[in-house]
């Protein structure tokens, strides 16, 4: 009985823990949220900082970018400023906004998903993609898009994470993962990424942006010097060398990762779509 209570005891005390440290992070949160929009008020668009809003979907490689960016010295990377895992934030448009005024003289690259403006914000409401990428336009920031050639290895490369239980791979360890999709929903999964794409496109559209394509500039490691430096002679800053320690998480073709290709090929076969690439 000792035993057991010890257990129970423990599980307890780390579940109480683990709620004061989400309360602790949120209210952490929360008290930048107010500073940027304190900043947002009450500063010019800043004159010294060469910001950089990556504004593209996931599993394109915008954490490997700002990593990359990151590594030149350049930059201050401040990852998914609107994710809703922890919080949703309040006002979007002037919380990214107030977070570039507030860095005046420090330049940030920050990366939102379209998604982020939309479905994932259940409590406060959607907000508009365009009406983002005016403003941070206006105040100076250089907007890169990543695209994908193939949506099909898009949504694999979805479904793997989602299958390794981790989005990102830090090592060099191998790993041959392995999945098994009801066709119908790799269909439904592959719609959704593709009006994200058309949705993501006719706003930026409006405006002027950088474009890179995953399989050309990140996929792999040849291209990443490259990619960086367009960005840099966008914004005026000159070229340093680049690493990251984030690695891609297979190289296997969608053949060797899908226990039932044939299923999800004629799937998209049926459809009038096909793999483009043989690379997930």
């Amino acid at each position: 009985m000792t035993g057991v209570a010890s257990v129970a005891q423990a599980r307890s005390g780390a579940q109480g823990r683990g709620l004061f440290l989400r309360q602790r992070t949120h209210a952490a949160l929360r008290l930048m949220e107010l500073r940027a929009y304190l900043a947002d008020k009450t500063r010019p668009a800043p004159a010294n900082s060469k910001h950089v809003l990556i504004f593209a979907q996931g599993r394109t490689g915008t954490t490997l970018l700002e990593s990359l960016l990151c590594s030149t010295g350049h930059f201050d990377g401040r990852g998914e400023v609107l994710n809703t895992y922890t919080r949703e934030v309040w006002k979007p448009i002037p919380y990214v906004r107030g977070l570039g005024r507030a860095a005046d003289g420090t330049n940030l690259v920050v990366h939102v998903k379209g998604s982020h403006l939309t479905r994932a914000r259940r409590r406060l409401g959607s907000v508009d993609a365009v009406d983002l990428l005016r403003a941070l336009d206006a105040d100076g920031w250089t907007i890169v898009n990543i695209g994908r050639s193939s949506i099909a290895d898009q949504v694999l490369s979805e479904c793997v994470a989602l299958a390794r239980g981790g989005y990102h791979k830090t090592n060099d360890r191998q790993e041959m993962v392995r999945v098994r999709i009801d066709p119908a929903e790799f269909m439904r999964r592959y719609d959704v990424r593709l009006r994200f794409g058309q949705e993501d496109r006719a706003a930026l559209d409006q405006f002027p942006h950088l474009q890179l394509t995953y399989e050309q500039d990140l996929a792999d490691a040849s291209g990443h010097q490259s990619a960086v430096d367009r960005i840099l002679d966008a914004v005026g800053l000159p070229h340093k060398p680049v690493r990251t320690s984030l690695r891609k998480i297979n190289r296997a073709a969608p053949t060797e990762i899908l226990e039932n290709f044939d299923e999800i090929d004629a799937a998209l076969r049926g459809r009038g779509f096909e793999w483009s690439s043989k690379v997930a």
